[in-house]
């Protein structure tokens, strides 16, 4: 003689078997169904997961979040160096280069300390310095090895 159907298995409930029934909706279910599903299985019930372990509140992170873009340089020290490259050119070009040796020391070493070798305002830095280097060596010898006397 079967009583009931279980509202989660499905299957006959037998009278000799251990019961449980849902006390919003009224629905028989064995009572190792109801343990199992941790509680009713009727939707819309608010006896659903009335069994289900709860769970503890998480303590508040106290870490900080790492932001989202990079710290931005303080000084642009690439753009600086090139335009110090820029206008030490014309000055290296009667002091033997001088002026842009120094730029190149200082933008090598920048660049050597960032290790970013694409940084292009640094590259154009260098390569200005070297030619200020180069014209320096070139025509400062000759500007004043000028004859004024003529």
């Amino acid at each position: 003689m079967v009583l009931r159907e279980c509202g989660i298995c499905q299957s006959s409930i037998y009278p000799a078997e251990a019961t449980t029934t849902c006390p919003r909706c009224g629905l028989t279910f064995h009572a190792e169904c109801w343990r199992e599903n941790w509680g009713c299985a009727a939707y819309g019930c608010d006896q659903v997961n009335v069994l289900a372990p709860k769970e503890e509140p998480k303590p508040a992170e106290t870490t900080m979040q790492q932001p989202i873009v990079d710290a931005i340089e303080p000084l642009p020290w690439s753009f600086l160096l090139l335009g110090a490259a820029t206008l030490c050119l014309l000055i290296s070009a009667i002091t033997y280069g001088l002026p842009s040796a120094v730029i190149t020391l200082a933008a090598g070493f920048r660049l050597l300390k960032k290790r970013h070798f694409h940084d292009r305002p640094l590259l154009w830095a260098l390569i200005l310095a070297a030619a200020g280097i180069i014209l320096g060596i070139i025509i400062s010898p000759m500007w004043y090895a000028r004859d004024y006397t003529k």
